[in-house]
Formats: structure tokens, C-alpha cells, sequence
């Protein structure tokens, strides 16, 4: 390995020859995109491959479609980040208060706080995690938990650390202005103060070949260190060595790439070392917010991100994508073509009648000036013309390739009917052709034979595909065949046209492949693919923007070593990679933000190319992004909600239930992929569903069902990759629980209730079916004991009558017992057709038979009845039972006052009070000792006939004091 002081020379000499300009994709994120601020401390990538910015305000994460910002406003301790670290995946944050929080399901929790700032988080290659603070030395983190290893200088100001070598570390210390060179066991081996020369120290960088930069503010430098002296150094190259620009520029941030090359961040904006002869500067002038760089970072696909002062910038280098028309120095005019040459070399041919040919050196990247002994009008070249051959206005020339010179072989005047288009063809054989406005041309040595084109022909395009067989392209007369014949003195030829094969009769571009298969590009209509067999008929393949082409307009065609095709079209690049089956079209413009009117495209081997957009000469490498595998996407947020309430999930292996009122779900998803989130095409899928089919793959990054059904549900997302396969998709499982009416316990309930309904019912049944069987034995008792009785004795007295037919006297005594008897019968049986009628069942009915029953009883008696009812109680309903009871405890009552009493007035009052009858019923007799026993029933039975229903009955009586019976009863 050479010396550090070879190597910094080595080096200095490389960034310091400026020739080129890049041009790859550069974006930009500033607050205005969502991120928490602009001044950009620390980039981080956990693996997840979400990006993790730490600025002056706050931190944020951005996962390829937003960014989720953390501060003191929700959370995070302190808004100054110093560093950022995974750990069991979880995201540690060293905030410049002391605190270390960890970010965990997208919540900042406050891990630990100490009185002094960590300021970084450094693991060494033996895993150890080792962190520096302000004034307080190192300490450890180990196993989630933080220790103080005992050290030399526990009070010591580390700022950054570094493993120098397998058993030294290397720490900024005391302001900044100090290294420490310290042993594993942070014991101090050596100090190195540069203080003394103003140099403030930004970052170290250990880079592949274990050289340490220190980016200061005069600058880089490089540290080295003497074992026999146990000494380290600084070396700085002087001021004759570094370019003007760079001396004592503050430098912030150095990042070796995998080319082996460095980007360089300092106050002046972004430097790209490429290779000894390629270096190039970014600033605000290429689309930089602010040219002061403040850190440095790749990710895993090789993006390189740059902070600055004012915003986040990401640079998509991977194609390594550069921008060559500064080495034309072309200020007029316009590029026609640029043709890789056998020698190796690039053929630059210029539309501008002061420049000429220019010759692209690939091996020493140099331009070389071409002598050109010719009239000013521009040349167009032949190509597989070999020695070299051009034409133009005045003529044909020839190249030697010694001298570098262009030499007129043949002048002609044609200036009348020429007509640039493009390049010529030549077969290989020393003949040439070209086209002019309506003719076609053949030159052969030092002979010129032209011919006319009928009808008027204009030529775009022409190549040569076996020497007899020319095809032309046209302006608007479709695609043609020549098929001449080639003499010393004559060309003759005949048209054969292949329009029908082509639905766009403007052709702008012919390639012919290894296989012989004509490609040609159309002005409308896209690529058509003619593909000969060997009796001269062709099969048609058609690609146009619906098989995935960004554009119809094809403008250019050339073909890979592998037998890719490659499109040129005012959308860019398309490359058609060749498949068993044919062809699929990856979009190369469209991923690498690469778009442009491109007229030429030259491949010049391992995987070079150069080609022609906007009048620019740009260089690329095709990294084969087309086999990029799809990153697997990630389920960023699962929002559950509903019109009332809204609930987050971040844990997608969260699993969760959703009510059916509740049964609304929202998924977000990303793929952490960076060299063209807008090219990330999303495929999704709800396993349980009406429709479980994939979606169309789509830029979206979000979806949402709604009134799902009750379930088992399963979200799928994948990605498609430029692969064309897709990645393994991300799951979430949840359900959806039925409502109330569709669970067992319900329909258990309801089977429950029914089935007590019916039974319920069939009580209910049996009851009216009882009660009906007891009216039944009701009346057929009252029929018995009342009418049967009555009969038995009218019997009886009948047949005492006939005994005493002869004493007129006793006759007449049984006949008015009859008489009485049939009359009590006759009563009796009113009464039971009088109960057991339904429109009865109102007190009005009941009243009326009360008021016509004390008439009958005393109206023929000197008695005074009064009947007083309370007014509106006619109307109320009462049952035929209760209604029967009542009526016969009043009926019994006023017997008993009508046999036995002797009374000259009787008051009843009837009402109706708190959904019960209050019946009162007064006389002034001579009444009767309620507390005699008595061998009669009556009282016994009025009592029995209330306390049925829930009733009471009141009687109250006294010699010489008359009779008062009050009975209430509630109605059922």
C-alpha cells in the first residue's frame, strides 16, 4: 500500500482536474415536503430502509412517500438531535440535552437522561458500542443498559471517536480542537493539539483503505500515525497543490463511493471525485437549496443524501449518468450523431458550419480536433465506411486517420436537392449511400450515380441489411425496400413497398439486429419489429405506449451486446430486454429522471453508452436497474375509525378485532426504495373480501375498506419490481366481529325466547281453557245449586199442591211458594246470562243491574235507596269474574239488609280511585254484633268473594247503630 503522503498526493492530483460536468437525478426536500426543518444534522437508515433525519428542530423519518416527524411537540425530549442508532429494533435518538430517547410503534419514549450530552453512538468492529460526551469521557452501551468503563481521563470533552486501528480509538476532544489517540482500554497513547494553526475539526472519516480524513475548517486532511513514536500527525498539502477555490474552504463532510471515488461537502457546495480525469462540483446552480453541505450519507441502493443548512438533498448516482457537451465547447448549432468508430473511439458529428467532426478518446477521455480541408457546410458520415467517408453539400471526403485530417475526394454541386437526414449507409464494399430531397445517391471510389426517387421521396432513414437490399425510411411515404443492382456505370433499382406492415407511414428510425430483423420507429405510432423468414415474408411485432413505451415518437434505435433494444424518444430512453417469450419494456428515462428529445444513441461495450438528448452529449452506464429485485413494502399506519372516533395502529403485527359498528379500516404502505419512489408500482388484495384478486400494480400508497362484512380478513401489498416480479407481500390479519344478531349467544337467546314465547302462549292457552271450563263449572254449579234447588222445590210444592187440591187454602199457600220459586229461578238465571255476557264488562252495565236490583228489592218497601256514583267511572273496563264478585257481595249485602235490617234508608256510593273500586254501603237498621259467631256463611262468603281479587272488606255494625260495608278492590 503507498505512503499517506503518496496517497494524499495521488489524490489532490485527482480532485483537483476539473473537465467534466455530471448530470445525475438530484431532489430536494425542505420543509414544503414535510420535513420537521431544514438544517440537517445526522442521516441515518435502519433495516427497514426508512430514512432517519435528525436536524436542529426535531427528527424525521421518511419511508418513500412521507415524512413522520418527531419533536417536543409530540414527544421527544429535546428538538436537537446529535445522533441516531438502531438497537433491537428500536431507534435510539441522542438529543443534545442528555437525553436518549427511543422511538418505538411511532412514539418517542424517554430511555435515560444524563446531566451532559451524548454526542455520538460509534460501534466498533468488535460490536461494542461506545458513546462520547461533553466533559464526562466515554461510555458503553451494552445490553440496553449504559455503564462508565473506568478510563484514563473520565472527565474527557469527546466530541467524535473512531477505531484508528484494531486496538486504538480516535477522538476530537476539548472544543474540537484536540485529537486523542487512545488505546481500546481508553488509555491516552498520544495527543496531537491543532489548536495552535485555528483548526476546528467538523467529522473524521475512516474510509476502505483505513486512511482517516479529518473535514476542518481550512479543508481535508489526512492523519497519520508513527509506532516507533507512538505520534499521530496531520498532513495538509500547501497552497501551490490545492486549487485557489478550495484553499481554506471549511469542509464538512467526506463519503467514499463504490466506485472508489469520493464526494466531498463543503461550504461551497458538493464535490464528486470520479476518476483521475473526472471531477464535478454541485451547487444552488444545479437545484441545491443552499451550497453549504453539512453531512454526508449512502444508502443501500448507493443514493447518495446530502444535507445542508436549508434542506435535504437526494442524488440518484447509480448509472452514473454524465453530462459531456462542456468538452465540445459547442455554444451554436446542433449535435447530428455519435457513432462509436472501429478504433474504439467516438465520431461526434456537428450540425454547425464552424466546428467540424470530433473525434472522443475513451480511453484518455480527451476530445480530439479533427483537421478538416473542406468548404464550411457540415458533414454527415458514412457509416461501416472504412477508410472513414462524409458528405455533404459540395461533396464526398475521405479521413486519415494518421494525420486526423479530412481530405475532399469528389466535388459536386447539389446543393438544390440536398437534404440532411441523418446519417448515410455504406455496405462495406467502398459503396456508399445517402438520400437526398427526392433522390437516392450511390458513391464508389472516385464515381458518383444518382437516381430519382418516384413519386417524390423523402428519406429520414436508411440501412443496409445485406448488400442488394437497401431500406428507407420516409417523411410521410411509409417504409421501402431497394433492391438494386450495382454496376461500374449504372444503378438500377426497384421499390418495393412495406407499408402494410407499418399503420404509421412516417418513419424516423431503422436499426437492423444481429438476427437480421428490421426495427423501425414511427412518428405516431411507436416500434414495429419485421422479422423475415427465407422465402422473403414477414411476421409483425408491434410495441407501442401500451406495451409500456413511454412515448410513440421513436427517434432512435440500437442494440445491446446481449440483444437488448434500445429506444430513443422525446420521452427519453426506453430498453426493451429481451425475454423468452419476446421482449418487456423498462422505462430507463423514466426511473433515472432522465427525459428528453433523445436523436442518437451509440453503445460503445461494457455497458457504456452515449447519446444525444436536448442537443446534449450525455454518457451513461447501464447498471441493469431492469433486474432489480422489488422491495418489500411496509404497512406504515392501520387507521381504524369510524364517524366518531379514529384509532392508529403501527404495529402491523398487531392483531385486532373490529366491532360491525366499527367496521371501517384504512392501510398506508410503502416501499423504502429511493432511486424513484414515484416508480414504485404497489399490487394489493383483502383475502376475505367480495373481490380477493390483486389490484393493478399503481403509485398508491393507501387504501381503504368500509362496511365490511363480519370475518376473517387478511391485507395483502407487494410491490412490483423493475424485475418485473413481485416482492413478497406484507400481511396484515384482523377481524371483523359479527353484530349481536348474528352471534350464537343471540340466536341461543332467541331459540330461548321463542321457545318460552310458545310456552308462555301454552300456559296462557291452558289458562283461558281453565278459565273457560271454570265459568263453565260456574254456571253449571250455579245451575245446579240455583235453578236446580228452585226446581227441586217447585217439585216438591207441586206435589204438596195436589195433596191439598181440596183445602183451597193450603193449596194456595204452596202455589205462592211456586210462585216465589219461579220467580227466584227466573232471577237467578238472569244473573248467569247477565255475568257471563261480554258487553257487560263495563261498571256503566254493572251499575245499571246494581240500580235496577235495589229498585226491585225496595221499591215496594217503605226503604229509601240511594245510589251515588262517582262521574266518569261508566266507561272503565272490569273483568267477568271480578264483575260477577262485586255484583253478588252488593247483591248479598242488600238481601241482608233487606231480610234483616229493618231499615228506612240505604246509601251506596260507588267510585273509582288509584285503579281500584271503592264500593260503601250504609244503613240505618237495627244492626248486628260483628263478633258473634254465627253458623250462616254470608259474611264469610262476601270476605272470600274480595280477598280473591287482592281486595279488602270492611264491616262495621252495632245494635241499634245500623250497617256500614266497605269494600275495595283493585281491578285486575
Amino acid at each position: 500500500m503507498p505512503g499517506p503522503k503518496k496517497l494524499l498526493i495521488i489524490f489532490l492530483s485527482l480532485c483537483f482536474k476539473f473537465t467534466t460536468a455530471q448530470g445525475p437525478s438530484i431532489q430536494t426536500y425542505t420543509i414544503q415536503d414535510g420535513l420537521v426543518e431544514n438544517y440537517i444534522r445526522k442521516i441515518y437508515q435502519d433495516k427497514r430502509g426508512f430514512i432517519w433525519i435528525g436536524t436542529w428542530e426535531g427528527l424525521s423519518r421518511y419511508d418513500g412517500h412521507r415524512f413522520t416527524n418527531f419533536s417536543t411537540t409530540n414527544g421527544l425530549s429535546n428538538d436537537l438531535v446529535n445522533d441516531i442508532m438502531e438497537y433491537e429494533d428500536q431507534m435510539f435518538i441522542a438529543l443534545n440535552d442528555g437525553s436518549v430517547d427511543i422511538i418505538k410503534n411511532n412514539v418517542a419514549i424517554r430511555y435515560q437522561k444524563f446531566p451532559f450530552a451524548i454526542n455520538k453512538f460509534t460501534k466498533l468492529p468488535n460490536g461494542k458500542i461506545i458513546n462520547p460526551t461533553d466533559e464526562n469521557g466515554f461510555y458503553e452501551f451494552n445490553k440496553g443498559k449504559y455503564i462508565k468503563p473506568p478510563q484514563q481521563n473520565p472527565k474527557l470533552n469527546a466530541q467524535f471517536v473512531v477505531p484508528f486501528n484494531d486496538s486504538m480509538l480516535l477522538s476530537v476532544n476539548e472544543g474540537m480542537s484536540e485529537l486523542t489517540l487512545l488505546t481500546n482500554n481508553y488509555k491516552q497513547v498520544s495527543t496531537a493539539a491543532v489548536a495552535k494553526i485555528t483548526l476546528k475539526i467538523y467529522e473524521i472519516y475512516k474510509d476502505s483503505y483505513n486512511r482517516i480524513w479529518l473535514c476542518t475548517e481550512t479543508g481535508l486532511w489526512l492523519i497519520t500515525y508513527n509506532s516507533l513514536s507512538n505520534t499521530i500527525s496531520l498532513n495538509h498539502p500547501s497552497t501551490a497543490v490545492i486549487a485557489k477555490e478550495m484553499v481554506n474552504i471549511p469542509t464538512y463532510s467526506i463519503l467514499e463511493s463504490d466506485d472508489g471515488g469520493y464526494w466531498i461537502g463543503n461550504q461551497n457546495g458538493l464535490t464528486r471525485l470520479i476518476s483521475s480525469e473526472d471531477y464535478a462540483k454541485f451547487s444552488e446552480n444545479d437545484g441545491f437549496p443552499n451550497s453549504k453541505i453539512t453531512t454526508l450519507f449512502s444508502d443501500r441502493e448507493k443514493n447518495i443524501w446530502v444535507g445542508t443548512s436549508k434542506g435535504l438533498i437526494k442524488i440518484v448516482a447509480r448509472n452514473k449518468i454524465h453530462n459531456r457537451t462542456s468538452l465540445l465547447t459547442l455554444t451554436s448549432g446542433s449535435l447530428l450523431s455519435v457513432t462509436k468508430l472501429k478504433d474504439g473511439k467516438l465520431l461526434l458529428n456537428i450540425n454547425n458550419t464552424t466546428r467540424h467532426p470530433i473525434l472522443f478518446n475513451t480511453d484518455t477521455k480527451k476530445m480530439e480536433n479533427i483537421s478538416d480541408q473542406r468548404s464550411s457546410n457540415p458533414l454527415i458520415y458514412f457509416p461501416e465506411s472504412d477508410p472513414l467517408l462524409f458528405y455533404n453539400k459540395d461533396g464526398f471526403y475521405g479521413y486519415n486517420n494518421t494525420h486526423k485530417k479530412i481530405y475532399p475526394l469528389l466535388k459536386r454541386d447539389v446543393s438544390q436537392n440536398f437534404l440532411y437526414v441523418g446519417s448515410g449507409t455504406s455496405d462495406g464494399l467502398g459503396n456508399c449511400f445517402f438520400g437526398l430531397s427526392n433522390e437516392i445517391g450511390v458513391f464508389s471510389g472516385k464515381k458518383l450515380l444518382i437516381k430519382t426517387l418516384t413519386p417524390d421521396i423523402r428519406i429520414t432513414t436508411m440501412k443496409l441489411i445485406k448488400p442488394g437490399s437497401l431500406w428507407i425510411g420516409t417523411w410521410s411515404k411509409g417504409l421501402l425496400r431497394i433492391d438494386y443492382t450495382l454496376t461500374n456505370d449504372s444503378f438500377d433499382f426497384k421499390i418495393r413497398n412495406f407499408s402494410q406492415f407499418i399503420s404509421d407511414s412516417s418513419i424516423r428510425s431503422l436499426h437492423i439486429d444481429t438476427k437480421n430483423n428490421i426495427w423501425v420507429g414511427t412518428r405516431n405510432k411507436g416500434l414495429f419489429k419485421l422479422m423475415p423468414d427465407l422465402n422473403d415474408n414477414y411476421k409483425i411485432a408491434t410495441f407501442d405506449k401500451n406495451s409500456g413505451l413511454s412515448s410513440n415518437y421513436i427517434s432512435a434505435i440500437a442494440e445491446s451486446e446481449n440483444g437488448d433494444i434500445w429506444l430513443g424518444s422525446r420521452f427519453g430512453l426506453d430498453k426493451m430486454i429481451k425475454t423468452t417469450s419476446g421482449y418487456r419494456v423498462f422505462n430507463f428515462s423514466k426511473i433515472n429522471y432522465f427525459i428528453g428529445l433523445v436523436s442518437d444513441i451509440a453503445p460503445v461495450g461494457k455497458n457504456e453508452w452515449w447519446c444525444i438528448i436536448n442537443n446534449n452529449l450525455v454518457q451513461f452506464t447501464d447498471d441493469f436497474l431492469d433486474q432489480t429485485k422489488a422491495i418489500s413494502p411496509v404497512i406504515t399506519n392501520i387507521r381504524l375509525s369510524n364517524t366518531n372516533e379514529q384509532k392508529i395502529i403501527f404495529n402491523p403485527d398487531t392483531t385486532i378485532s373490529l366491532p360491525f359498528s366499527k367496521n371501517k379500516v384504512q392501510f398506508e404502505f410503502s416501499a423504502p426504495g429511493y432511486i424513484n419512489e414515484k416508480q414504485i408500482q404497489y399490487s394489493f388484495r383483502l383475502i376475505g373480501g367480495n373481490d380477493s384478486t390483486w389490484s393493478d400494480p399503481s403509485n398508491i400508497h393507501e387504501v381503504s375498506y368500509a362496511s365490511l362484512q363480519p370475518g376473517k380478513y387478511k391485507f395483502e401489498v407487494r410491490t412490483l419490481g423493475w424485475n418485473n416480479q413481485y416482492s413478497m407481500p406484507a400481511i396484515f390479519s384482523f377481524n371483523v366481529l359479527s353484530p349481536f344478531w348474528q352471534t350464537w349467544w343471540f340466536y341461543t337467546l332467541c331459540i330461548i325466547l321463542i321457545i318460552a314465547f310458545f310456552y308462555a302462549l301454552y300456559l296462557y292457552r291452558l289458562k283461558q281453557i281453565l278459565k273457560v271450563q271454570t265459568v263453565r263449572n260456574r254456571i253449571a254449579t250455579d245451575l245446579h245449586d240455583d235453578i236446580g234447588s228452585n226446581l227441586t222445590n217447585i217439585g216438591i210444592l207441586a206435589e204438596l199442591t195436589n195433596k191439598n187440591l181440596t183445602n183451597q187454602t193450603e193449596a194456595a199457600k204452596y202455589l205462592n211458594r211456586i210462585a216465589e220459586e219461579i220467580n227466584d229461578s227466573g232471577q237467578a238465571l238472569d244473573d248467569i246470562i247477565w255475568n257471563i255476557n261480554s258487553k257487560n264488562d263495563t261498571l256503566n252495565e254493572m251499575i245499571i243491574r246494581m240500580r235496577r236490583y235495589a229498585a226491585e228489592l225496595f221499591d215496594h218497601t217503605s226503604t229509601i235507596c240511594s245510589l251515588t256514583l262517582m262521574p266518569g267511572i261508566e266507561n272503565i273496563k272490569i273483568g267477568m269474574e271480578q264483575r260477577r264478585d262485586i255484583y253478588l257481595v252488593y247483591k248479598e249485602s242488600l238481601n241482608n239488609i233487606y231480610k234483616h235490617a229493618a231499615a228506612k234508608n240505604v246509601e251506596i256510593e260507588l267510585n273509582y280511585v288509584g285503579q281500584q273500586i271503592n264500593l260503601l254501603i250504609r244503613d240505618d237498621g237495627i244492626g248486628f254484633n260483628t263478633n258473634r259467631e254465627s253458623h250462616r256463611n254470608g259474611i264469610k262468603n262476601l270476605k272470600k268473594r274480595v280477598e280473591k281479587w287482592n281486595g279488602s272488606i270492611v264491616i262495621k255494625s252495632g245494635k241499634e247503630e245500623g250497617t256500614s260495608i266497605h269494600l275495595e278492590m283493585p281491578l285486575s
